[in-house]
């Protein structure tokens, strides 16, 4: 114990008298001023590197020296330049998309190592770009339709815009817009997502190695990120489609500085509708579309401070006349501040709303059905870039859900009682992870994530026998926490470089789900209801285990890969054919 004491003690002295500095700063398209997420950041002259964080920005240690650093970027032309690297410093830089020149296709197109060299497997990033040449529904182009071209994830219904992944079901299934959760992907009945792809920076989805940075899904994560609007001009965009037009616009506010950008979408069937049958059949009462917006601003204060302000607002209308019909959608809002404390440790805060709401509205007498779930978020997340072979990520996640199974109620409530019922409570996680590089052929990506949740009162839980008949109840008074549940999640991950061209990947992953998703259908309809774990309902806790084996040939113009996993999920719930989910109180039974 001695020894190990004065080995910690000499550390900070060995640290130092190597006389590491640190470049850092953040990676943006020269012709927008959009940051690149995952842009490589490499040192030539000792082949050490690091890749840009969701928001561009990068941090790289090196030993006092003259380097030759080189970005790059997937469809973007490498800059290099010549560094004297005798103190920290902060480089901004701006790479030029390539030029789509067929020669110059043939000489750039070449793929780095980064599928053989990462510690993370089962993980698929779209190129946004190449989804355009897919064929669409309606001309309508979706990237959840995308994603269910890959390995590993299935379509919950034929047509369907819901997807399970590996096993999993859709409630399983954590989408994330601007670190903001989509609580019902789908449009028009699951023939479209919500997600207008004019409007999308980044999309990557985890199906295996899920670091410890996420977590309250028990399957999956899909990590979508908004474009950021152009600094420096204005642009719009837009298209006419069979089913839907949209259009974007976007520019700065202060050049350089401060930008926006606004996407909308609409369908027009029932315009159309109304040309074609006038009268009787279609009147001007009657609608049925949907529509969507995305818009974001974003500032950057200084080199160390940087503020996102983005929403989403999307619904679908189905109206027979001014008073029957139903609607549904969902509603998310984000603020965010980076801050860099130093060269070497970034912070993100984010403060997150998001709201799912489904109503029905039926007579004269206005008899009013909701349901849904509302959620105020807070998370905060710290990244310190200890050195090239160390990067410790820590945070917090605290969440209060709002839920709303089911509320009924009428305007003249003289032949109706008003039906309400509601329960909220409280999620909350801390997380931390480190990647590290051991020598020259060993990485492993390790961390643990500790989560809870507790239902708060007032609410009522009910005991049933084997017949499904009410034993007991106990009574839960305003304010007070009952049924509180907790997990240890521990996720790790080991990269093993057999030589430059191949690599052996084992992970494991163990994930905690406090929510359950209660649908009549394989797919998503609005009417699904989203309730919280209780006495009787425990959290799906799922152990994940996968490895895969990866090859690349020519020089990496060809890469291959095969995944193995082995899930075992426990704590499903079901419930029998036929029940009614919206408005019952003893569903659990």
């Amino acid at each position: 114990m001695k020894y190990f004491l004065i080995l910690l003690s000499l550390i900070p002295s060995i640290i130092f008298s190597q006389s590491t500095y640190t470049l850092s700063g953040t990676v943006t398209d020269s012709e927008t001023g959009e940051t690149l997420i995952g842009a490589t950041v490499l040192a030539r002259e000792t082949n050490t590197g690091t890749i840009t964080n969701s928001y561009g920005f990068y941090s790289l240690s090196l030993p006092e020296g003259q380097y030759s650093i080189q970005y790059s970027y997937v469809g973007y032309e490498k800059s290099e330049f010549t560094l004297a690297l005798d103190r920290s410093q902060v480089k901004n830089i701006e790479i030029i998309p390539s030029s789509m020149e067929l020669e110059e296709v043939i000489v750039s197109s070449e793929k780095d190592e980064k599928n053989i060299t990462s510690v993370l497997m089962g993980i698929e990033k779209l190129d946004l770009q190449k989804t355009e040449i897919l064929p669409v529904f309606f001309g309508e182009k979706d990237v959840l339709k995308t994603i269910q071209l890959l390995p590993g994830i299935s379509n919950s219904a034929e047509g369907s815009t819901g997807f399970n992944v590996r096993g999993g079901s859709m409630g399983q299934n954590l989408i994330l817009l601007d670190e903001a959760p989509v609580y019902s992907s789908s449009h028009l009945m699951g023939f479209f997502s919500v997600f207008n792809s004019d409007a999308l920076k980044d999309v990557t989805v985890y199906k295996g190695s899920i670091p410890a940075s996420f977590g309250s899904r028990a399957s999956s994560v899909l990590d979508i990120t908004m474009n950021d609007g152009n600094k420096k001009q204005f642009s719009s965009s837009g298209g006419i489609g069979i089913v839907s037009s949209r259009i974007s616009l976007e520019g700065p506010v202060i050049r350089d500085k401060m930008s926006y950008i606004i996407s909308g979408r609409r369908t027009y069937g029932d315009l159309f509708a109304k040309l074609l049958f006038p009268g009787d059949i279609i009147t001007d009462d009657t609608n049925f579309y949907f529509y969507d917006v995305n818009a974001k601003l974003n500032y950057t204060i200084n080199d160390r401070n940087r503020i996102y302000l983005s929403g989403y607002f999307g619904k679908d209308v189905f109206e027979i006349s001014g008073n029957t019909g139903t609607n549904w959608g969902n509603t998310t809002g984000t603020f965010r501040w980076n801050h860099l404390f130093s060269d070497k440790f970034f912070s993100n805060t984010s403060f997150i709303y998001s709201r799912f709401d489904y109503g029905f509205i039926f007579g004269q007498n206005t008899l009013r059905l909701r349901s849904g779930i509302e959620d105020y978020s807070f998370a905060e997340d710290l990244t310190w870039f200890i050195n090239p072979e160390n990067t410790l990520k820590t945070g917090i996640d605290l969440t209060w859900h709002q839920f709303l199974p089911g509320e009924l109620n009428v305007a003249d409530t003289s032949g109706f009682n008003e039906i309400r019922k509601e329960k909220q409570g409280f999620e909350g996680a801390i997380y931390i992870q480190n990647e590290q590089k051991i020598g020259s052929r060993l990485s492993i990506n390790y961390g643990l994530r500790y989560s809870g949740f507790a239902q708060a009162g007032p609410v009522v839980f009910y005991d049933y026998n084997a017949d499904n008949e009410i034993t007991d109840s106990t009574s839960v008074e305003k304010g007070a926490i009952a049924v509180p549940f907790h997990a240890f999640e521990p996720r790790i991950a080991v990269n093993y470089l057999l030589n430059n061209s191949s690599s052996l990947k084992l992970s494991y992953n163990r994930m905690a789900q406090y929510l359950h998703l209660l649908s009549n259908t394989t797919s998503s309809f609005p009417n699904d209801v989203w309730v919280p774990s209780s006495n009787n309902l425990k959290p799906v806790l799922v152990d994940h285990f996968s490895a895969g084996f990866f090859k690349n040939y020519k020089h990496n113009e060809f890469e291959t890969s095969v995944e193995l996993y082995y899930k075992n999920i426990n704590h499903i719930s079901d419930y029998e054919d036929g029940a009614e989910i919206l408005f019952s109180e003893y569903v659990e039974s």
